[in-house]
C-alpha cells in the first residue's frame, strides 16, 4: 500500500479516532501509533528490514554506520507503535 492508496481510504474517516497497528497479520497483538518516520526512511524487501536511503551526520552521531545504508532500498514512510 502507498501513501496515496492510504489517503483515499481514510478519507473521510473521523479524526478524533485513535490510530492502532497490528503486531503481525495475523492480529496476535496491538499498540497504538506513537511516531512516524517520513524522512530518510527505505524497506529492504529481500530482509524485510528498514533501512537509511543515505548516511548523515545526525545518524553517525547516534552510531549508524554505512550498514544501516541502502540506497536502493523502496521509499518508505514508518509508522512506529
Amino acid at each position: 500500500m502507498n501513501v496515496h492508496q492510504l489517503r483515499k481510504i481514510l478519507n473521510g474517516v473521523p479524526g478524533h479516532l485513535e490510530v492502532i497497528l497490528s503486531r503481525d497479520p495475523e492480529g496476535n497483538g496491538f499498540s497504538p501509533l506513537d511516531d512516524v518516520h517520513t524522512e530518510n526512511c527505505g524497506y529492504d524487501r529481500e530482509n524485510m528490514d528498514l533501512v537509511f536511503l543515505e548516511l548523515t551526520d545526525d545518524l553517525i552521531e547516534q552510531g549508524y554506520d554505512h550498514s544501516d545504508v541502502q540506497r536502493s532500498a523502496t521509499p518508505c514512510v514508518a509508522l512506529w507503535p
